[in-house]
């Protein structure tokens, strides 16, 4: 496994021999792009296997390998926040902090998993501050995230 430091586009060479001694090589060309993040304005998590988690993935593509909808029922009742990628692949160390419209710290993780459920915080909206540490670079996001339960099931 390699990681790549800086972007721009890489020649890669993969030489293979089988036990009589014969080899071949394989050539491709590989884009590194920055790490974009989606993070989602709102969330609803009321139990019905739908945006029930606050899910950050990559722009463009979404994070879920299986390319379907977040229910868990569609995936084996595995959970949708394990349907995603971890910060943890993009970014060497990330930090999640949530705080409500006076300040107050209601969620804080140094390893944000894809997990936050909204811990039976109020409707309402929230800010956070999600800090990712790269290899190369460093870089923050801010934003306000919303959380619409209507009823929990």
């Amino acid at each position: 496994r390699f990681t790549y430091v800086e972007t721009g586009d890489f020649n890669t060479e993969l030489k293979v021999y089988n036990p009589q001694g014969c080899d071949a090589s394989y050539y491709k060309t590989i884009k590194v792009e920055p790490v974009k993040l989606k993070i989602p304005n709102v969330f609803t998590p009321n139990g019905d296997g739908y945006n029930d988690y606050f899910i950050i993935s990559l722009d463009g593509g979404g994070g879920s390998p299986s390319g379907g909808d977040n229910r868990r029922g569609n995936l084996d009742d595995v959970p949708e926040y394990e349907n995603y990628e971890p910060l943890s692949r993009y970014y060497e160390a990330s930090e999640l902090t949530i705080f409500n419209r006076w300040g107050r710290i209601v969620y804080h993780s140094k390893d944000y998993q894809n997990d936050w459920d909204g811990d039976n915080l109020s409707d309402g909206t929230y800010f956070y501050v999600l800090k990712c540490h790269g290899l190369k670079q460093d870089a923050t996001y801010q934003g306000t995230v919303m959380i619409i339960k209507s009823h929990r099931q």
